[in-house]
């Protein structure tokens, strides 16, 4: 896996480096409400319980979506300090990105489908990619904010 880093990057350059080609696309630890105080809200707990009207609030998901939905949560200004994981198959339902291995969860993810994984903080977003060609597109793309 690859690494480039890019510099000055808006939502729309961040949204364009995000592969339409790749179909599933996990948020890790996304936070749906950004600011910590309480909003009401229904919780599924299984395929069909749900509580209905509860206050909630730090709600924490792992978001597994699509180039559509990242699109929505771009447009809400939500983006910073994001990761952004890419699969060409959907992951199971016991991989969890936290509890992998420092040292081997990037082969772990890799075998489980993992093209390209995208960490925007602030003003820098890195993109690695097992796809070379890929990369060397954004690159050319990109070149001029590249750091």
């Amino acid at each position: 896996m690859r690494t480039i880093i890019f510099k000055d990057l808006d939502d729309k350059d961040i949204l364009d480096i995000v592969d339409p080609a790749i179909p599933y696309i996990l948020i890790p630890n996304f936070r749906p409400h950004s600011a910590r105080e309480w909003w009401t809200t229904d919780i599924q707990l299984d395929s069909k319980e749900y509580l209905k009207n509860v206050d909630v609030r730090d709600l924490i998901v792992d978001l597994m979506t699509d180039k559509n939905t990242i699109e929505k949560i771009f447009k809400r200004g939500q983006f910073n300090q994001l990761a952004l994981f890419q699969f060409n198959k959907r992951i199971s339902n016991t991989l969890k990105i936290d509890e992998l291995p420092s040292g081997t969860a990037d082969s772990i993810l890799i075998q489980n489908g993992l093209v390209n994984k995208i960490w925007i903080n602030y003003e820098f977003v890195e993109l690695s990619s097992t796809d070379n060609n890929y990369l060397e597109t954004i690159k050319e793309r990109y070149k001029s904010k590249l750091m």
